[in-house]
């Protein structure tokens, strides 16, 4: 059985913060025991945001949780931990069940080192993660919009889908992320995404839109036909 999932977050950036840029990204595929660590190259900029997509497997049901901080405290609440930004969205009906997950933060102290440690509530049997530092976005209410999918089994397909989301706001960021146990994962030809980083089966995604709010959605085409495929959004 194949596993397959796909998640989208819109941001959304007012003129008067001028243009998204992606900062720096780094990514951990091999997440050990029951966290996942990665560390960005350098110390992220005061005002940022910070992205993270997390995604991980069990060997029986999935009913793992997952948790975000960084070293620089970075996030809400006591201890500062990063918001859930959609998911956990879980794939229970594959030989290894697979949950992916987006956190962000949002208006980030800045300065020095940073590591950001996903936690899971028990040890999966495979983990990873991937952390994006981006500027230009609106840093009291970022998130704008948000979808997710997964699949089951039907319709033979080699492209993971997050579906359709009606944005509230133009000028926006689409960041989203996938993975899928069979083939390698790609941009679909002909699209406006760019790769953040990628492995295997597993991709995260940007594109910057601007102008009005149209309907948006992350796609990932795959080399392979998955047989696991219908998505919920």
């Amino acid at each position: 059985m194949k596993r397959l999932l796909a998640l989208a977050i819109l941001m959304l950036v007012p003129p008067a913060f001028g243009t998204i840029t992606q900062v720096q990204s780094q990514h951990n595929w091999s997440g050990s025991g029951t966290t996942c660590v990665v560390n960005f190259t350098s110390g992220p900029t005061l005002g940022n945001m910070i992205a993270v997509w997390t995604s991980w497997t069990t060997s029986g049901a999935n009913n793992v949780t997952a948790t975000v901080k960084d070293s620089i405290g970075n996030g809400v609440g006591a201890p500062p931990m990063f918001p859930s930004a959609v998911g956990p969205t879980v794939q229970s009906a594959a030989s290894s069940p697979t949950a992916a997950q987006i956190f962000y933060a949002k208006n980030i102290t800045g300065g020095g080192s940073d590591t950001v440690t996903v936690t899971f509530s028990s040890a999966p049997s495979s983990s990873n993660c991937v952390i994006v530092e981006y500027s230009g976005l609106d840093q009291n209410y970022p998130l704008d919009s948000v979808s997710a999918g997964y699949s089951t089994s039907g319709n033979p397909t080699s492209l993971m889908d997050s579906g359709t989301v009606a944005p509230a706001n133009a000028n926006l960021l689409v960041f989203g992320g996938g993975t899928s146990d069979t083939g390698t994962a790609n941009l679909q030809s002909g699209g406006m995404f760019t790769v953040v980083q990628k492995s295997g089966g597993s991709l995260t995604e940007q594109m910057v839109v601007a102008g009005n709010n149209a309907l948006q959605r992350a796609t990932v085409c795959l080399n392979t036909v998955d047989r696991w495929h219908t998505f919920s959004g």
